[in-house]
């Protein structure tokens, strides 16, 4: 037994140190110069102007601890499992069938689409890539990446914060969320609350081999809403969650697939965790508490734009939630495969991103 254990930690930090490797290889290096493409000036992204919080509490972030692993100081509590409501509004029906205009090596079920309607625009980063690269902001600097470079940035990112690899499988679908960072900038912000200010990665290799990632703005926390007791709460961060292809409301979504799981309840109703907005440090005051919670679903939420103002509010009790009905459209299409099937989800705090990926 020793020895398996044993071999399965080597195996582990094999794969690891492969992904590593392969990560400088990719996204550090090109032929000329010995570096990735660096995006002079930034990638002129207008986030730190768009998105307004107005209605966010006011008050100092308290100082970050040195990162660590959540699993060593995070325990359940005695309540729970408590599900999240979903208190946002019923769709009024189902929208016809979707077509899907692309072949696959497989054939995919039809897909229950809500019908929600809002103006909200398709978010620039949840297409198909139209340009060889594309631009990412990292803690050292901006740097113009292939989609398969993205593909392996986002691997390393899951593999180094969660310790658990990526299954690539073909057609095989993983999600990470990274909590505190915009679509496209591996660089921490505030995580202020009740705002679509955190990244969704959709990421797969299909039958020939291609690396694909979608980026989609979600929250990964409660909007600030008042759900009622034990009805609001977030997951932790730094883990790996399973999901299934299956329905949320009725419609076609990305639903967790495990009775139970430690979160933290938001029992203020205030749209973040009181000690570090959803970090690291252990509830500041009685009001938010350590629990066992369910039900938090991947799906959609109809708001009117523009994004950087577009409020979480009722739409999410701790799910991770994508806003407008365009941009969820192109998630579920890509993300969709057939009735169970298994999708891994991946949220890390962008806070503990290991330095080394850069």
């Amino acid at each position: 037994m020793a020895r398996k254990v044993a071999a399965g930690r080597e195996g582990r930090q094999t794969l690891r140190a492969c992904l590593l490797a392969s990560l400088v290889l990719v996204v550090g290096c090109d032929a000329d110069s010995g570096k990735a493409p660096i995006a002079s000036g930034g990638c002129d992204f207008d986030y730190d102007e768009t998105f307004v919080y107005v209605d966010a509490p006011v008050g100092p972030t308290p100082p970050p601890p040195p990162p660590a692993r959540a699993a060593s100081v995070r325990k359940a509590g005695d309540i729970g499992p408590a599900a999240v409501v979903h208190a946002e509004p019923p769709p009024d029906g189902m929208l016809p069938t979707l077509a899907y205009p692309w072949g696959r090596g497989f054939a995919p079920s039809p897909l229950l689409l809500p019908s929600y309607s809002d103006t909200m625009p398709r978010f620039p980063r949840a297409v198909a890539w139209d340009s060889p690269t594309r631009c990412y902001e990292t803690p050292l600097g901006a740097r113009w990446l292939t989609e398969a470079e993205a593909f392996v940035a986002y691997q390393a990112i899951a593999l180094q914060t969660t310790g658990e690899a990526l299954n690539v499988t073909a057609e095989r679908r993983t999600v990470v969320g990274v909590r505190g960072a915009y679509p496209g900038r591996w660089v921490a912000h505030d995580n202020l609350p009740n705002r679509f200010n955190d990244t969704l990665g959709l990421l797969w290799i299909d039958g020939q081999g291609a690396r694909h990632v979608r980026e989609f703005p979600v929250n990964t926390d409660t909007g600030a809403h008042d759900f009622g007791e034990d009805a609001s709460s977030s997951l932790w961060p730094n883990r790996r969650y399973p999901y299934v292809n299956g329905t949320h409301r009725g419609y076609s979504a990305l639903q967790i697939d495990l009775p139970s799981y430690p979160v933290r309840d938001d029992t203020n109703h205030n749209g973040h965790w009181d000690s570090d907005r959803n970090g690291w440090l252990p509830p500041a005051t009685g009001l938010d508490h350590d629990r066992l919670g369910t039900a938090h679903n991947i799906h959609m939420g109809s708001v009117a734009p523009p994004l950087g103002q577009a409020v979480v509010g009722v739409w999410s009790a701790g799910c991770q939630v994508i806003p407008g009905m365009a941009s969820w459209t192109e998630f579920i299409t890509n993300a969709w495969t057939q009735p169970g099937d298994q999708v891994d989800y991946f949220l890390v705090d962008a806070r503990d991103i290991d330095p080394g990926i850069w």
